[in-house]
Parts: C-alpha cells; structure tokens; sequence
C-alpha cells in the first residue's frame, strides 16, 4: 500500500463554517498581531471556537494548510504522512518527494524525512502560507511527533507561519526557546473568550435573539464568555419569550465546571424524539458520515440531517467534506445516555464494526469491536493487518491495538505471539521479543503447525543476528529449514 493511500483526506480540509457565526474583529486583530511571528500556540480548553477562529485566515490572503489531528495520529508516521500531505494536497510538488522519501526508507520516521517538503517550499511557496494543526491534543505527549514539528518550525521557510491549536500545551516542543527569541505569540481561552458586547452581537446577528446590554454582561460573568456554553443557553432559551432569558440564569449552577451538566440534558430534551435517538445512537462513532449512520441507524438521509443538525449549532463540527464530528463534551453526554443501555450499545458497536470491516477500513473497525468486548474477533482482524502495519512502520499503531487485548487471549494466540515477537523485536526490546517468539513456537508445536513453529524459529534467529549472536541463530535457523518441505513451502 502506497502511504498516500492511508492519508483520511476530510483531514486536510479546513471546517465549513455555520452560518450564524459571528464575525469576531477583535479576535481576527489578535491573530494578524500573533502571524507576525514564526509559531502560534491557540490553547484553550474544548468549546471555546480555536477552529471557528482560525477559519478567518482564509480571508487574510494567505495560502492556508490545514492538518486536523485525530487520535490515530499517535502513531508518528501516520502524522508525518498527513503532515506532508496537509501541503501536498494543495500542490503535489510540495509533498511528492517527500512521500517518496519515506516510501524508499520504509517508512523511518525522522526529522530528516521532512528535508525534501522543506525543500520544495522554500523554492515553490512563493506567497505567505500558514499551516494549521488543529486538535494537536492527540499528540501532545508523543515525543517523536514533537521532534518533528520542531525540526518544522526551525528549518520553515520564512514565509510559512505554524499555527497549533490544542486543548492541552505540548510537550517536548522547547516553547521557552521559542518564546526567549520572540518567536512563539500564546493566545489563550481569555483571547477567544466573549465579551459583553460580543455576547450581545452574538444574540442579535447570530442567533437573532436580541438581549439586552445588562443581560449580556450577566451571561459573561456567569459563562466566562465560554461560547459552548452561550450556544447552549440559545439553545435553551430559543423559541421562548425574550424575558425567560433571565429564568434561565437564575436557574443556573454557580460554578462553570457544573453548567455543562446542567444544560445538556435540557438541550437534548428540547429535539423531536427522532433526533435524540439519532443522536444517542450515532454518538459511538468517532466520525460522522451521512452513509454509515443510514446503515448503522437503519434509516435515510442522515447526510441531509447532519448539515441541517450543524448549521443549527446543535455541537456538531465539520470535519471536512460532507464528514462530521460532535463536540467532545456533548459526545461524552451522549454516549453516557447511551451507556444506560449496555446491549444497545456493544450492538451499535458491533455493527459498526462490520460496516467499517466491509469498506476495508479494518482499524476503525478494530476501535469498535474493543469497544464492543468482542475482543477474539478485534484479534482476527489484527491478525489480519498486523504484518502490513509492521511492514509500513506503522510499529505504535500495532502496539496500541495489541495493547488493548486481554492477556489471556493473546497468550494463546500463536500468530498475535509472532505479532508481539516482531514488534518487540523492532522496537530493540530483544527479551520480551525472544519470550513472544519461544511462546508462538510452543503454541504452533501443540497444534502441529510446521509452518509456524517455522516462522517463530527464525523470529528468534533474528533477534539473535541483531545482537550479534550469530552461533545461536545459525542453530535455530537450520530447525526452522529442517520443518519445511521444500515442495510445500518452496518460497520460505
């Protein structure tokens, strides 16, 4: 498989914005100052609009790149390869020597392998370019991803700013450095934060829900200018007089941590029966698309509901194309009311699973089967994928879902024992290594499987070679030839 191919290209597209968002001149004036300067952090916790805003670049005449990083991301060479094609989806010179590059490496993940991407845009970037991380949270505390990113923000052309929109503030990133030579602007949930007269505007143009001056200097005392929260007393509120505004803040709880809890459940109340179900069921998926929720769901025309649920405001962002995601906290909400019916939900999971398994995309499928316990069949398609993530690098993808499995289960797996043996192996752990292979060898002998006791004999021989003992694996070596026949098994 080629890398490009494992690239989710809805990544690289920047959300649609709704269209009752609210043109923000004072925060827009914040960015322009921060641009002025090599790297951005945006750090402010979920629902404060970190995308929304970055949004306003595409105003500003400069050739924007966009990267939202999601959980699968971890694994340092599949956020290199979104990393490249981030650019290369805008102009295949960019990126084409450098998939390139890692393809002929095998996939080794370096600061070195973004050489050729930093080559071809300081040559071909001839305007002003911004590149956007979005939820770089995922990654925060991958030291590998840090090296990289670092390497990026050193050796950028000048004319290419790095904007990093994240939840939480990086690791291993030198930020300090950056921030001594004048080199990093921070702009926080304080930044992005309402103000009275923002709230007031939001409601009039927005919303089209006039309030009145001391009412939206009430709700920026009592929300902190959190604007999930403002969208969540709209959603409370609309429809109803203008006076059940100030009901609706006298009802609320003192703290900011407690109004979440208190106004979701309102929220969902307030939908049509058809949309709650819609929503509590399609809150396993960690993507929405128009086609899997008919068949998860049963039903039709989801993608139509999908956009008219976003531009509705109703904590649904746009992920790219016709993709979408829910807010995280009102995720969570969800699939809390979800987890009240146990059976319903591994069912939702399991046949999610098996709609992923048949369009090919085996991991989100290996995401739902765990959630679902089906952990014997999460390992038949691991086993079936496994040795395609070891040959593509992918070393910290297989690991995560081996990780996941239950001790027991793979301990009398002999092929994920090979599995472990590899990875092991290739991560320099030789003992854990030599343990996985010894055990896969014994397991394939019980079973009477030449082949396999084979595979796991030269697993060991391997790890032998790599630590310069060459005797023990000349020995293993010969057994592994002796239990094939040379007919049978003429291409081992």
């Amino acid at each position: 498989m080629a890398f490009r191919d494992l690239v989710i290209q809805s990544q690289l597209i920047p959300p649609l914005p709704r269209k009752a968002i609210l043109p923000r001149p004072r925060v827009r004036s914040l960015l322009q100052r921060a641009l002025q300067r090599p790297l951005t952090l945006l750090l402010a916790g979920t629902g404060y609009g970190k995308s929304t805003a970055l949004l306003d670049l595409r105003e500003e005449g400069r050739r924007l790149f966009w990267y939202t990083v999601n959980e699968p991301d971890r694994d340092p060479l599949l956020f290199l390869i979104h990393l490249i094609s981030a650019f290369a989806s805008q102009n295949e010179a960019y990126g084409r020597d450098a998939l390139r590059y890692l393809e002929e490496h095998n996939g080794r993940v370096a600061p070195s392998a973004l050489t050729p991407l930093l080559n071809a845009l300081t040559l071909h970037l001839l305007e002003e370019g911004v590149l956007v991380m979005d939820d770089y949270h995922w990654v925060h505390d991958v030291p590998e991803i840090a090296g990289l990113v670092r390497h990026l923000i050193q050796y950028r052309p000048p004319n290419l700013q790095v904007v990093i929109a994240t939840r939480t503030m990086p690791d291993h990133l030198d930020l300090n450095r950056w921030r001594v030579k004048g080199e990093l602007s921070l702009l926080t949930h304080s930044d992005l934060a309402f103000t009275s007269e923002e709230i007031e505007a939001l409601f009039r143009e927005g919303y089209g829900f006039p309030i009145t001056r001391q009412q939206a200097e009430r709700l920026a005392k009592e929300t902190e200018g959190w604007a999930l929260v403002l969208q969540m007393i709209w959603q409370s509120v609309q429809r109803q007089p203008s006076a059940s505004l100030d009901g609706v803040l006298e009802r609320l709880p003192e703290t900011l941590e407690g109004l979440f809890d208190y106004l979701a459940p309102e929220v969902l109340a307030r939908q049509p029966k058809e949309i709650q179900q819609f929503l509590v069921r399609s809150s396993i998926l960690r993507q929405l698309e128009g086609e899997i929720c008919d068949e998860l769901l049963g039903i039709e025309e989801s993608a139509v509901l999908l956009k008219r649920l976003y531009e509705g405001g109703l904590f649904i962002e746009a992920a790219g194309g016709q993709t979408y995601r829910f807010q995280r906290l009102f995720q969570e909400f969800l699939q809390a009311q979800l987890n009240h019916q146990p059976a319903e939900a591994r069912s939702l999971h399991l046949r999610a699973a098996n709609l992923y398994l048949d369009r090919k995309r085996s991991e989100e499928a290996i995401y739902h089967l765990l959630k679902a316990g089906e952990y014997a069949f999460a390992a038949d398609v691991i086993e079936q994928i496994g040795v395609g993530l070891i040959r593509s690098g992918r070393l910290e993808s297989l690991q995560y879902y081996l990780g996941r499995l239950p001790s027991g289960l793979k301990a009398n797996r002999p092929l994920l024992q090979l599995l472990l043996g590899d990875l092991h192996r290739l991560l320099a752990d030789f003992e854990p290594s030599l343990i996985h292979f010894r055990a896969a060898e014994q397991l394939y002998r019980q079973k009477g499987d030449p082949w396999g006791c084979s595979r796991a004999l030269r697993g060991q021989a391997q790890v032998y070679l790599d630590t310069i003992r060459p005797l023990q694996a000349d020995a293993l070596l010969e057994e592994a030839l002796r239990l094939l026949e040379p007919q049978e098994y003429r291409d081992e």
